[in-house]
């Protein structure tokens, strides 16, 4: 929604205050949480790792890049392109291949 719509996503972003970005504490969309939840029931993902912790890190992946995206100077770049690349990192890692 937010690459249709980036002029509404802007404007929601820059609709908040400083001081409500800074004491908000970003929820995790539980949409996430069951997810990942079934990926570690599925075999997709490790059944050891605490799913809130990984939810929580693709939660912050997502809201970094999109304020990036909403906040940049110069030519806009292709958010869902970003969000896929930060993706597959986050979930193949940093070990070689």
């Amino acid at each position: 929604m937010n690459d249709r719509e980036p002029e509404l996503t802007r404007t929601l972003y820059l609709s908040l205050r400083h001081d409500e970005v800074l004491a908000y504490q970003r929820p995790v969309p539980e949409a996430v949480l069951v997810a990942i939840r079934r990926g570690q029931v599925s075999g997709e993902f490790d059944p050891a790792e605490d799913p809130a912790a990984a939810a929580e890190v693709l939660t912050a992946v997502y809201f970094d890049t999109l304020t990036r995206w909403l906040t940049q100077d110069g030519a806009p770049y292709d958010l869902s392109s970003a969000l896929a690349g930060k993706l597959d990192l986050v979930l193949t890692g940093l070990t070689a291949r």
